[in-house]
C-alpha cells in the first residue's frame, strides 16, 4: 500500500510539474528582445504585406514600455493567405546603419516557438535602407489563425526570434490561411445621389464577397438619417469568392423633402473583416415636378358663433417646380359629404413670387351647434408626386355667444391702412383680457401684444413687417372678437 501511495502522489507531481511548466512557457516570447530598440522610430519598417491587397500597418516603435523596447503587439490587425499560394512580400527599410538583418516567422504549429527550420518565411542579411521584395510560398496544410513576427536586427546577425539584441525592431500579426469569411458592401446603388420628392426607391447595395469561401446566407440592413433598421436576409445563391452581386431591398424607401443620409451594413457569420461591411452617402432631394397641396385655413378663424353661415378660404400652395394652371380643391366638415370645387389661374413654381394663392369656396355651411367641428381641406391635383402634404385640418371652437363671422370685419378698424410705419387699430370697450395678433399670409404669427381692460384704441409699430398682406385679429378672454386685413407697404 506505501508503494501504491508513493506512485500515485510521483505520478500526480509529475503530471502537474508538467501542466505547469507547459503554462509557463506557452506564450510567445516578447520581454529583453532589445536592450535599446527602435530608438523613437530611428529602426523601422514601413509597408510591410504581402502584396497590395494583403498589407499591414507599419510598424510601430515602442520605445518606452521598459522590458519591451522595440517590440509592438499587433494581432489585432490581421491579413488573409491561401494555402499553396505565392505572395510577393515587400518592406521598406529605414536604419542609419546598413548592415541590418531581418526575419519573417509564422507560427504554423501554434505552439509559441518560431521555428527556423519550417516556419521561416524571409530572411534578409545585411541589408541597407530601402524597399525590398521576395515571394513567400505558405504551404498546402497550414489552414487556421497563426501568429506572424517580423523583426529587424540591426549592426549584426541574430540566431533566434527571442534573442536579446540592442537595436531594431520586432511586430507580431495575425494571418488567416484557408477558409475565411468576408463579406462587404461596395456601393449604394439606388437611390440615386439625386431624387425628387415623392419619388420610391427599394435601396439596391453591391455586395463584394472578399473571402474564400462560398456564402449563401447573411443578413443585411440599411436605415435613413439613423432612424429604424429594415432589414433583410440573402438564402442564395450561393456567392461565390471574388464575386459581387446586387441586393435589392423588400422595404422600399420613400422620398420626402429635405436631404437624407442612407446607410446600410451587412452581416456574415465569423466575417473577419468588419471594416467593409457598411458604407453610407448622402442623397440630395429636389423638389418634384408636380407637387401642390392647401397649407393653410384661413377662414372660418379659430372660433365661430352657431348657426352662423361659415365661409371657407384657404391657402393653396406649389411645391413643385412646374406652373400650376387647375386644380381641384376639397372640404369636408367632419364625416359631413365633401365638397369639390375647380380653380383655375395661375400658381408659380415653388421658390417664386405667387407659388401660393388664397381660394375662397363658393360652398358656405351653417355652423352646427357643439363644442367643436373639424374642417379639412385638401388638393387633388392629377399626378401630384407628394401626397403627405395636399391636405391640412382645423379644430374650430362653437361658440353660442360669438360674432357671425361675416360681421368680424367690422368689429375693428384700422387706420391708416395701408400703413407703412404704424397703424392705429380701434375697437369696442374691452371688459377682460384682450391681445391683438398680427399674421402672415402664411398663417405665422409675427405680432403680439397685450390690451389694456376697458381700452379702446391702440396704436401698433408695423416698421419691422415685410411688405405684404396681414390679417389683424382682437382677441378678447381667449375668444375672436373681430379682423381685419393689413398691407404693409
Amino acid at each position: 500500500i506505501n508503494k501504491m501511495n508513493y506512485f500515485i502522489k510521483k505520478t500526480i507531481y509529475i503530471i502537474v510539474f508538467t501542466f505547469i511548466s507547459f503554462a509557463t512557457q506557452a506564450q510567445y516570447c516578447t520581454n529583453n528582445l532589445y536592450s535599446v530598440g527602435c530608438y523613437y522610430n530611428t529602426y523601422t519598417i514601413n509597408n510591410f504585406g504581402f502584396g497590395p491587397n494583403n498589407q499591414f500597418l507599419s510598424l510601430i516603435c515602442n520605445s518606452t514600455t521598459v522590458g519591451q523596447y522595440g517590440y509592438t503587439d499587433q494581432t489585432t490587425y490581421s491579413t488573409n493567405l491561401a494555402p499553396g499560394s505565392t505572395y510577393n512580400m515587400s518592406l521598406d527599410v529605414s536604419s542609419p546603419v546598413t548592415n541590418n538583418y531581418i526575419k519573417v516567422w509564422i507560427d504554423y504549429d501554434n505552439n509559441y516557438v518560431f521555428n527556423d527550420t519550417n516556419e521561416l518565411i524571409l530572411q534578409l542579411n545585411n541589408v541597407a535602407s530601402g524597399t525590398y521584395n521576395q515571394n513567400v510560398t505558405i504551404p498546402t496544410n497550414a489552414n487556421g489563425s497563426h501568429r506572424l513576427r517580423i523583426r529587424m536586427v540591426s549592426g549584426y546577425n541574430f540566431l533566434h526570434a527571442c534573442d536579446t539584441a540592442t537595436y531594431g525592431i520586432t511586430d507580431d500579426y495575425t494571418v488567416y490561411v484557408g477558409g475565411y469569411n468576408d463579406l462587404g458592401i461596395d456601393s449604394i446603388v439606388s437611390p440615386p445621389d439625386i431624387v425628387y420628392v415623392g419619388d420610391v426607391y427599394y435601396p439596391i447595395i453591391k455586395l463584394h464577397n472578399y473571402g474564400n469561401t462560398t456564402l449563401n446566407y447573411f443578413y443585411m440592413y440599411y436605415t435613413i438619417n439613423n432612424g429604424p433598421y429594415f432589414t433583410d436576409t440573402y438564402s442564395g445563391p450561393g456567392l461565390a469568392p471574388g464575386n459581387t452581386a446586387y441586393f435589392i431591398f423588400a422595404t422600399p424607401c420613400n422620398v420626402t423633402p429635405g436631404n437624407f443620409n442612407i446607410c446600410a451594413k451587412v452581416h456574415a457569420a465569423y466575417d473577419i473583416n468588419p471594416s467593409n461591411d457598411s458604407i453610407c452617402k448622402g442623397v440630395i432631394v429636389l423638389p418634384a415636378a408636380h407637387d401642390v397641396g392647401v397649407s393653410q385655413i384661413i377662414l372660418p378663424l379659430d372660433t365661430i358663433a352657431t348657426n352662423s353661415t361659415v365661409k371657407v378660404k384657404v391657402v393653396l400652395r406649389n411645391y413643385g417646380t412646374s406652373p400650376i394652371y387647375m386644380d381641384t380643391l376639397c372640404f369636408q366638415r367632419g364625416s359631413q359629404p365633401i365638397f369639390k370645387e375647380i380653380w383655375t389661374g395661375y400658381l408659380a413654381p415653388v421658390g417664386n413670387i405667387g407659388d401660393t394663392i388664397q381660394y375662397t369656396f363658393n360652398t358656405t355651411f351653417v355652423a352646427p351647434a357643439g363644442v367643436t367641428l373639424n374642417l379639412c381641406s385638401w388638393s387633388t391635383l392629377a399626378n401630384d408626386s407628394y401626397s403627405v402634404n395636399d391636405k391640412t385640418c382645423k379644430i374650430i371652437n362653437l361658440n353660442t355667444n360669438g360674432i357671425n363671422e361675416n360681421s368680424l370685419t367690422n368689429y375693428i378698424k384700422l387706420s391708416p391702412n395701408p400703413a407703412t410705419i404704424q397703424t392705429i387699430i380701434t375697437y369696442p370697450l374691452i371688459n377682460a383680457d384682450g391681445e391683438i395678433l398680427i399674421y402672415n399670409i402664411l398663417g405665422q404669427l409675427v405680432y403680439e401684444e397685450k390690451l389694456i381692460k376697458a381700452s379702446t384704441q391702440k396704436e401698433i409699430n408695423i416698421q419691422n413687417l415685410k411688405t405684404g398682406l396681414y390679417k389683424v385679429v382682437l382677441r378678447e378672454n381667449g375668444i375672436i372678437k373681430g379682423q381685419v386685413s393689413l398691407v404693409k407697404n
